[in-house]
């Protein structure tokens, strides 16, 4: 019998994610793993905001969504674990994110196993290694 991770994980490569298969998975009052600000992000304001993107310029994860035109809309990762639904959310030009590595899949199934603790492998600075690199 297949889990509601394991749907949720083939769902996720490639493709826009419904924000109610994954909240099934993160909810902190069931699991105190899960943040709740994130949980909280989703859920109230930003339903569809489900892609991690990485800079690889500067490391900095971005959560959201690239738009057919190759725009991005979303928000700094680290700063909706800080500040939820309350985060500012900014449009980013193809210009700046056609670099952008998708690790939509690699970061969520991190965050499924990890929950909050995965922040702490997430690279700090320019001199990090990219997230997709890191040893579990």
């Amino acid at each position: 019998m297949i889990t509601a991770q394991e749907e949720i994980k083939s769902q996720l490569v490639g493709g826009h994610i419904p924000v109610q298969a994954i909240n099934r998975c993160i909810n902190p009052r069931l699991d105190p793993k899960y943040s709740f600000n994130l949980y909280q992000f989703l859920s109230h304001k930003h339903k569809y905001l489900t892609n991690i993107f990485q800079d690889p310029s500067d490391q900095k994860i971005y959560i959201g969504l690239r738009e057919p035109d190759g725009a991005w809309y979303g928000a700094i990762l680290k700063e909706v674990f800080e500040k939820g639904s309350k985060v500012r959310i900014c449009s980013y030009p193809k210009s700046w994110t056609q670099s952008w590595n998708d690790i939509t899949f690699s970061w969520w199934e991190g965050y499924f196993n990890l929950g909050t603790a995965i922040m702490d492998e997430v690279p700090a600075s320019a001199n990090s290694v990219p997230f997709e690199k890191i040893k579990k």
